[in-house]
């Protein structure tokens, strides 16, 4: 297992120095916006807006992870970064990124335990094993915490195996695990691999239950987030970049919701360009179309105080002012 996790820190390491060693030295011009993203559900709109706002002077920096991604960002490789509201906090509140900035929300529906649908919720899967990834990360912090809302101990009535992603999804059909937590348009793919070998896979618990708040609708999460740096705010130029892409952005959360096919078409083939793997059309659009991705964006300031509760439940400790881009 040590072996194994110190090849996967290195295939990081290797990942993001071809990155930024791509990006090259100085800095692009002001009209052009880097965005870091991971393989996660933030992704999908900026692949809408690529593709469909070409005059939008924006480059995606793709990054296997949240380490990756901070370093891109303290290091000046990126302007701003999609990824998990949570996360961001939790790398804030260590002092990890203080230069970090919330600029805007996307509440959303995204996270799911994905098993055979003999399994009908948590309460079936009390005392068996949860196969996730990445712990301590913003999908394990939710899943921990929603567990809690609902009156469970998370160490003491679940076994949780954490492995590399691709590792999850082999050892769930496979049999040697009851459950996986996975992101959506992920569960998705997971699903329609199962059913291509005769198998059946359903998400059986929803994590974004537990979390309601006048602020946003039952059912979804302040979880999907854009950040930036102070660095950049005190920039015009670069703020006002931020705010076309960031309305840019919105529009295309919009669209995914309203166009599932050719939405997962561009995911398609976005995804293969910029992480060189596998996210198959069918999987993005089963998501949007059953209602299990749902993105709305917000600015961060509407969210709160409650944005700030949630935080606290997750993370353990709400994110002080600073944490919030000025207006």
């Amino acid at each position: 297992m040590r072996l194994r996790s110190l090849f996967f820190q290195a295939i990081g390491v290797v990942l993001l120095a071809g990155l930024l060693g791509a990006c090259g030295p100085g800095q692009p011009e002001p009209d052009v916006l880097r965005v870091a993203v991971p393989p996660n559900p933030n992704m999908v709109p900026l692949f809408v807006v690529m593709e469909q706002q070409k005059d939008l002077a924006v480059e995606l920096v793709p990054v296997p992870g949240v380490p990756e991604l901070a370093a891109a960002l303290q290091g000046g490789q990126a302007d701003a970064a999609l990824f998990f509201s949570a996360a961001g906090a939790k790398l804030y509140n260590k002092g990890a990124l203080a230069d970090l900035r919330l600029w805007s929300i996307n509440v959303w529906r995204a996270l799911y335990l994905v098993a055979d649908p003999q399994v009908s919720g948590l309460d079936d899967l009390v005392g068996r094993k949860i196969l996730a990834s990445f712990p301590g990360g913003a999908p394990d912090l939710v899943m921990r915490a929603a567990m809690r809302q609902a009156g469970y101990d998370p160490d003491a009535d679940f076994t949780i195996e954490y492995l590399p992603p691709a590792q999850v999804k082999q050892m769930l059909l496979a049999g040697k695990g009851d459950a996986a937590l996975l992101p959506e348009p992920q569960a998705s793919a997971l699903m329609v691999k199962a059913e291509a070998q005769g198998l059946v896979l359903e998400a059986v618990a929803d994590l974004q239950v537990g979390f309601e708040a006048d602020a946003w609708q039952p059912g979804l999460i302040p979880l999907g987030a854009t950040f930036t740096t102070q660095a950049l705010l005190d920039d015009p130029d670069r703020r006002a970049a931020l705010e076309r892409f960031d309305e840019a952005y919105s529009q295309a959360g919009d669209y995914a919701m309203a166009h599932p096919d050719e939405t997962a078409e561009i995911v398609e083939q976005a995804f293969a360009a910029h992480f060189g793997g596998q996210m198959p059309a069918r999987a993005v659009a089963d998501a949007i179309r059953s209602g299990r991705l749902v993105f709305e964006s917000r600015p961060s300031a509407e969210l709160r105080p409650d944005l700030d509760r949630f935080l606290e439940i997750i993370v353990g400790q709400a994110p002080d002012d600073g944490f919030y881009a000025s207006p």
